[in-house]
């Protein structure tokens, strides 16, 4: 026990002696570092001479040796000389004088004088020592400076007979025509390279036109492509025709534009005659069918020709609303120059409507078949333009002025300008013509006070 007595007293001993010193170790703060700067820096060139396109460094050495603070800030006097990265790499990008310097944290500084010399052209390349083009063709040639850092790159071009071939500032060449020529690269210091030039003749084997048809309505305008094959053939110039300029016209550029119902052949020709063709069909701008009363098909007499054309213009709306008449079917349903409608319309399955609207300030009167225009003289473009809106499939129009009479169907308008089919003038007019071509004035003389009235037949 006693000895057990000694041991505990022994160990208080020991921890009382240690803690003391260990609480001193804890409050000493550490040793602060040394901060040793830099007293004096020198660059391993002072002065240097270099070539544009050169890359290079210089060694930087630091005193003292231990100095702690060795951070170096690069710059360069003139950047459009030399340039300097932040780890020291130059690069000489243009002739002339720089300065180069390099600067410690506390402002020490050193620098390297730096000239800048050009690359002297030893000697220029072409891609080609000769070819041969096609007249009219382009090729370009390409040229390599030796060395490749050669400081003025401008080169000059020339050919020694431009009449054959010609060349652009940037080595394009052109056929001119057929012939031998040379196509001469020059540096600004006298180097040369030749390429000789071969121009022949590519002759056109076909001409390919972008559609082969087309239908469309008369007014209409299309643009048509023809494309010279093949594609480096040496002349590319087409011509550009119709079969009919009635029908349709086409322009230099191949633009076509349709002037009245019929058919046409468009015709693109090379310069050696290969050719190629667009069939144009044009039809009326207007839904509408169309007969011509000499047509040996209505087989009418000529005692009954006054009676034709009105039946004709009947027989002409009927066919354009869908209806199938014929001349003859029509026929056997008149006899005479006004028209039995109670017959007409119980043939066809129709009925005859006010062409106008009832409120229509145009409206004279309606009597149940015959819609009568107030003063046509002055109401007349504009009671038509409103019974066209009302039935599109067209209008009848019946003038009368002493024994003459005459029946039109009016089948559209754009502005101001109401389109006619008229039966008895189509033969030499053709039927999408303006009230002045029509028979009715070409031959009757009559007016649009001479109008009688307007006839609507109801299909629905």
């Amino acid at each position: 026990m006693k000895q057990f007595r000694l041991l505990i007293g022994l160990l208080l001993t020991i921890i009382l002696a240690i803690f003391p010193l260990c609480t001193a170790f804890a409050d000493t703060p550490p040793p602060e570092k040394t901060v040793i700067l830099p007293e004096n820096i020198t660059l391993s060139e002072t002065s240097v001479t270099k070539y544009v396109g050169d890359e290079f460094s210089v060694t930087v050495k630091i005193a003292p040796d231990n100095a702690t603070e060795t951070a170096i800030a690069w710059t360069s006097s003139d950047a459009k000389v030399a340039t300097v990265s932040p780890e020291g790499k130059i690069v000489c990008v243009g002739t002339g004088n720089a300065t180069i310097s390099a600067a410690t944290v506390n402002g020490k500084k050193a620098s390297c004088a730096l000239r800048v010399s050009g690359v002297d052209a030893k000697g220029v390349a072409l891609n080609a020592k000769a070819m041969t083009i096609g007249v009219n063709e382009t090729k370009a040639l390409t040229a390599t400076l030796d060395p490749f850092n050669t400081t003025n790159k401008s080169l000059k071009w020339s050919s020694s007979d431009k009449k054959i071939a010609k060349v652009s500032k940037s080595g394009s060449v052109t056929g001119v025509k057929k012939g031998t020529a040379v196509i001469t690269v020059t540096t600004c210091n006298g180097k040369k390279a030749a390429c000789k030039v071969k121009v022949k003749e590519i002759p056109v084997t076909s001409v390919k036109m972008s559609k082969s048809s087309h239908k469309g309505k008369t007014g209409e305008s299309f643009n048509l492509k023809a494309e010279i094959l093949p594609v480096n053939a040496s002349y590319k110039k087409i011509k550009w025709s119709s079969s009919n300029e009635k029908v349709a016209k086409v322009s230099s550029k191949g633009v076509v534009k349709l002037f009245g119902p019929g058919k046409a052949a468009i015709t693109a020709t090379a310069c050696n005659k290969k050719k190629t063709v667009c069939k144009v069909t044009s039809v009326s701008r207007f839904d509408s069918v169309h007969y011509r009363q000499s047509d040996s098909k209505w087989k009418f007499s000529r005692r009954v020709r006054k009676t034709a054309c009105m039946i004709s213009s009947f027989a002409i709306m009927l066919e354009n609303a869908d209806i199938h008449a014929t001349p003859r079917t029509v026929y056997n349903v008149s006899r005479s120059t006004c028209p039995d409608y109670d017959r007409i319309c119980k043939k066809f399955g129709v009925k005859t409507v006010n062409a106008l609207a009832g409120k229509s300030p145009y409206l004279k009167k309606f009597n149940g078949y015959e819609t009568y225009i107030k003063n046509p003289s002055k109401n007349y473009v504009k009671a038509v333009k409103e019974a066209l809106k009302r039935n599109p499939e067209g209008v009848c129009v019946y003038f009368k002025r002493g024994s003459r009479a005459h029946m039109i169907v009016a089948i559209g308008y754009i502005g101001n300008t109401i389109y006619y089919s008229d039966p008895g003038r189509m033969k030499e007019k053709g039927f999408e013509v303006a009230f002045s071509s029509t028979w009715v004035a070409y031959k009757h003389r009559m007016k649009y006070k001479n109008v009688m009235y307007l006839v609507a037949i109801d299909v629905k």
